[in-house]
C-alpha cells in the first residue's frame, strides 16, 4: 500500500526537496565553525601526503590508511573515492577545517533530497516524502557521521548509493554501475546496496514496472542484463582490491577486532548489535562515541542473551517479511531492505573494531529506517487525523534536533570533544589518552620551566593515569593503549621537567613492551637530557655513556612502522655528540623531510652542515624552510643567515 490517497493536503513539489536540506544545514551548521578531532588529526592536519597531488591517484592502488603515515594501522579498508575527496578538499582549502565540514554539511543536506526523491519514486507522496527526508535530515545518530570530518566517507556511500538505486529503480542499465562502483570505493558500508541490488534483481526485478510510476507499461526489468551489470561491478571493486592488498584475501581477510570471544558469544553480540541499532532510530539517546565491548558480560548474563534474542526475532521476522512482500511491495523492498542490509555489517563482530556501536554505522540503513517512518507518520495521520500526525512529527522532531544540537558543539576541538566523551564513556580508555595528548600539545607551547608548561603536563599526567584506571577485566582494552598510556605517564614528566621519574617510567614499560618505540624514543631523549646536563658539571667521563646508550634507543625508535622525526633527531643528536657529524646528517635529514616545518630540526641540519663545511646545502635547507613554514616567526633570523651566507659566498657559486 502506498500513501498517495493520504496525501490529502499535498506540499508543492519544491518543498519536499527544500524542507529536508534546509532542516538538515540549519540542524548541522554548526560544525562549519568544527576543527580537527581524532583521526582527522593523522588524516588532515599532520599528513604531509595531503598535500601531494600524487596521493589522490595513489588511494586507488593501496590500503586506505597508507595515504597518512600511520601504516602500522592494519585495516581492510579500501576507499579511493573517500581519500580522492579528502585530497581534493585539502587543495581547494589550504588544510582548513571549513572545506572539510562543508564538504559534509553540503553532502548530507544532498543526501537528505534524495531521500525524499526517492520515497517520491516509489510512490509514497509528497507527504511522506518530505517526512522521509525531514527525518533522515535531522536524524540524531548522524551526529557522528556529519560532524566529523574523517566520517565523509560515510556520507559519500549513503549518497552515492541512492543515486544508484534511483537510476536502477528507473530501469537503467549503466548508470547504476557506475554509482554503485562510486559508492563501494568511498566506503565498504555500501557493499550493502550490492547486496540489497542483487536480492532486488533476482526476487523482485520482473514486478518493478508494474511497482514503480512512471515506468511503461511494456517496460520489462530483465534479471540476467542487470544481474550481469552488478556481478561485474562486484569483480571489477573486488579486482581493485586485490591490486591494493597484493592478494585474493582483497582485505576481507584482515580481522580488525582482539577480543578472544567464542563464535557463540561473537553471534549473540551481533543479534544484540541489530537491536541496539533498532532501538536507537526510536530513541537516539544517548549521543556519544567510544562505546566499549563489556568483555565480562557472558553469554548466560541477561544483558547480553535477552537483547540477543530479541535482535534474532526482529531479523527473522524483517527477512520473511521482506521475501514475502517485497514483491508486491516498493517500501518493504527498499525501505526495510536498506535498513537490514545497511546493519548487515554488524553481524561480522571480526571487523567492528573496539567500539562495536558506532552512530557512523547508521547512515547508511537510516535511510530506510526514513522511509518507514516517514510512510508510519502518514498512516498514523490518515487513521487518527491531522493533530496525531502533527503530535507524532513534534515528538520525533523534537528527540532528533535534541540529541544532535546537544551533541554537535562538542566536536568544536579536540578538548571540548575528549572531555565530553571521557565524561560520557568512563569505561574506554580513548579519551583520556587522547585528550592527555591534547594538554601535552599545549604544555609544548611553553618554553621549560614555564609555569603553564608544568600546569598542562600535570593535567596530562593524571588523564593517563586515569586511562590505566580502566579495568580491561570488565571492558575491552587493547594492548597498545595499556603502552600508551605508560609512556604517557613519562612524557607528561618529561616535558614537566622531572626526566628522572619519566627516565624511570619508560624503562618499566620497556619491560612489558619491549618494542615501544614511543618508550625508547622517551628514554632516548632522557639520556641525552641528562648527558648534556653531566656537560654542565663538566663530568666529560659520564657523558659518552650517555650518548651511546641513547643513541642505541633512538635507532630502535625508528625502526618502527611508524615514522618518528624525534626519533631521528635524537639519533642524530647523539652521533653528533659522538663525534661523528658525517653519520649524523641522514638522520637529521630524515628528520627535517617528515617534519620540513620544525624549526629545531632545521637548526640542527644546518648546523651539522655547516661544521662538514656544506654550505650550499645549507642555504637549500633554510630555502625548503621557507616554503615550507613562510610564517614562522623564525623567519627574520632565517632571512638574516641567508643573507649573510649570499655575502660569504664567492660569485658565482651562489643558486
Amino acid at each position: 500500500m502506498t500513501t498517495s490517497a493520504l496525501d490529502t493536503h499535498k506540499p508543492p513539489i519544491w518543498w519536499v526537496y527544500a524542507i529536508p536540506a534546509v532542516a538538515a544545514c540549519l540542524v548541522f551548521v554548526q560544525i562549519l565553525s568544527a576543527g580537527w578531532v581524532y583521526d582527522d588529526v593523522e588524516l588532515f592536519e599532520i599528513n604531509r601526503k595531503m598535500r601531494d597531488w600524487n596521493t589522490m591517484w595513489r588511494t586507488f592502488t593501496q590500503p586506505f590508511w597508507q595515504i597518512t603515515a600511520v601504516s602500522e594501522i592494519h585495516t581492510g579498508y579500501y576507499r579511493p573515492i573517500g581519500g580522492a575527496m579528502f585530497v581534493l578538499l585539502y587543495k581547494i582549502g589550504g588544510g582548513t577545517p571549513f572545506v572539510y565540514h562543508f564538504a559534509s554539511w553540503i553532502f548530507h543536506a544532498l543526501t537528505s533530497v534524495l531521500v525524499a526523491r526517492l520515497a517520491l519514486q516509489i510512490g509514497l507522496g509528497r507527504l511522506c516524502a518530505v517526512l522521509a527526508g525531514g527525518y533522515f535530515a535531522i536524524y540524531g545518530g548522524h551526529v557522528e557521521a556529519v560532524a566529523w570530518a574523517s566520517s565523509l566517507p560515510d556520507v559519500l556511500a549513503a549518497f552515492f548509493s541512492l543515486l544508484a538505486l534511483s537510476s536502477f529503480l528507473k530501469g537503467k542499465l549503466v548508470l547504476p554501475a557506475v554509482w554503485l562502483a562510486l559508492a563501494m570505493t568511498s566506503k565498504e558500508s555500501a557493499f550493502a546496496t550490492w547486496l540489497l541490488m542483487i536480492g532486488m534483481t533476482i526476487w523482485a526485478a520482473p514486478r518493478i514496472p508494474n511497482l514503480v510510476p512512471g515506468l511503461a507499461d511494456d517496460f520489462e526489468f530483465k534479471r540476467l542484463p542487470r544481474l550481469g551489470m552488478l556481478l561485474l561491478v562486484g569483480v571489477v571493486v573486488y579486482l581493485a582490491r586485490w591490486n591494493a592488498f597484493g592478494g585474493p584475501g582483497a582485505g576481507f581477510d584482515v580481522q580488525t577486532t582482539y577480543h578472544a570471544l567464542t563464535p557463540l558469544h561473537e553471534a549473540m553480540l551481533s543479534m544484540k548489535l541489530i537491536a541496539q541499532y533498532l532501538l536507537y532510530f526510536l530513541w537516539p539517546l544517548p549521543n556519544f562515541p567510544f562505546q566499549p565491548l563489556a568483555v565480562d558480560v557472558l553469554t548466560d548474563h541477561a544483558a547480553l542473551y535477552l537483547p540477543a534474542m530479541a535482535g534474532l526475532l526482529i531479523l527473522v521476522a524483517a527477512a520473511a517479511t521482506w521475501l514475502w512482500r517485497s514483491p508486491r511491495s516498493l517500501l518493504i523492498l527498499l525501505g526495510l531492505g536498506v535498513l537490514f542490509a545497511g546493519l548487515a555489517p554488524v553481524l561480522n563482530t571480526k571487523v567492528i573494531g573496539r567500539f562495536p556501536f558506532e552512530q557512523r554505522f547508521l547512515y547508511l540503513p537510516s535511510i530506510g529506517s526514513a522511509l518507514l517512518i516517514g510512510f508510519a507518520l502518514v498512516r498514523l495521520g490518515s487513521k487518527f487525523g491531522r493533530n496525531a500526525l502533527v503530535s507524532g512529527v513534534v515528538v520525533i522532531a523534537g528527540i532528533n534536533i535534541y540529541s544532535a544540537a546537544s551533541a554537535i558543539p562538542h566536536w568544536k576541538d579536540e578538548i571540548s570533544f575528549f572531555t565530553w566523551t571521557r565524561t560520557q564513556s568512563p569505561n574506554a580508555m580513548t579519551p583520556y589518552l587522547n585528550l592527555a595528548r591534547v594538554y601535552l600539545q599545549e604544555a609544548e607551547q611553553f618554553p621549560p620551566g614555564h609555569p603553564k608548561r608544568i600546569e598542562w603536563a600535570e593535567k596530562a599526567f593524571t588523564e593517563y593515569e586515569n586511562s590505566l584506571k580502566v579495568d580491561s577485566s570488565k571492558w575491552l582494552v587493547v594492548a597498545h593503549e595499556r603502552e600508551n598510556g605508560n609512556v604517557g605517564m613519562g612524557n607528561a614528566l618529561f616535558i614537566a621537567g622531572d626526566v628522572p621519574t619519566a627516565e624511570a617510567i619508560y624503562i618499566e614499560t620497556l619491560k612489558g613492551y619491549p618494542r615501544s618505540i614511543y618508550a625508547h624514543l622517551g628514554l632516548a631523549q632522557c639520556l641525552l637530557f641528562k648527558a648534556e646536563r653531566q656537560a654542565m658539571m663538566k663530568r666529560y667521563d659520564e657523558m659518552v655513556p650517555l650518548w651511546e646508550s641513547a643513541l642505541d634507543h633512538a635507532t630502535q625508535a625508528t625502526q618502527g612502522i611508524r615514522p618518528l622525526a624525534d626519533a631521528h633527531h635524537c639519533m642524530s643528536v647523539a652521533l653528533y655528540m659522538l663525534g661523528r657529524p658525517l653519520e649524523a646528517i641522514p638522520p637529521a635529514e630524515e628528520s627535517v623531510r617528515l617534519q620540513p616545518d620544525y624549526y629545531a630540526y632545521v637548526t640542527h641540519l644546518v648546523e651539522l652542515l655547516v661544521v662538514t663545511q656544506d654550505i650550499p646545502k645549507v642555504m637549500d635547507v633554510l630555502l625548503e624552510f621557507k616554503a615550507a613554514a613562510p610564517n614562522s616567526p623564525y623567519m627574520p633570523e632565517v632571512d638574516e643567515t641567508l643573507r649573510n651566507l649570499m655575502q660569504s659566498m664567492p660569485t658565482g657559486t651562489g643558486n
